[in-house]
């Protein structure tokens, strides 16, 4: 959770607990469904 609010930008992924979900800036898909690689390709690389 200190991670999340002292970074700028923060991503959890869909299946994370509510309390993570709202302090992150952004949601992507649950890690069962690549959540993780998906929002790298389309915002990192």
């Amino acid at each position: 959770i200190s991670m999340l609010q002292v970074t700028g930008h923060s991503v959890a992924v869909g299946n994370a607990e509510e309390h993570v979900k709202r302090i992150a800036k952004e949601v992507c898909d649950t890690n069962e469904k690549d959540g993780v690689a998906k929002w790298i390709e389309a915002n990192v690389l």
